[in-house]
């Protein structure tokens, strides 16, 4: 009984990681591209 319902429990816990680390990469993306934009501008101003 109790390894069925944890062989059950596993591909969620694995979907909810997926998400987690799929959201944090879709972050990290974004904050590069805002560094480089404020790279990009600090480089035209001076």
């Amino acid at each position: 009984m109790a390894v069925t319902t944890f062989r059950r429990n596993i591909p969620i816990k694995t979907q909810q990681i997926w998400k987690t680390e799929h959201m944090k990469q879709k972050y990290l993306k974004i904050f590069r591209n805002l560094e480089n934009l404020n790279y990009i501008l600090r480089h035209r101003m001076s």
